[in-house]
């Protein structure tokens, strides 16, 4: 029983701080920016490949192009 409760008051403990880092020291701003960025660069990633199976089919008439990334 000592144990769960020193376990129990760990986990307590734990969620206070995770909680406070959350509302003060957490750069949310950063975390957005970097989200956005990799947002445009998938988005990119995957024009590109679109267009490069559009291309292909033209040149080549091949209609077997697939997406591979």
């Amino acid at each position: 029983m000592v144990v769960q409760d020193a376990m129990c008051c760990a986990a307590m403990r734990i969620m206070d701080v995770r909680a406070a880092y959350c509302v003060e020291d957490f750069e949310w701003e950063m975390c957005r920016k970097i989200a956005r960025q990799d947002m445009k660069d998938a988005n990119v990633n995957l024009m590109r490949q679109y267009a490069d199976i559009a291309f292909a089919k033209k040149v080549d008439g091949n209609n077997e192009a697939h997406l591979s990334k």
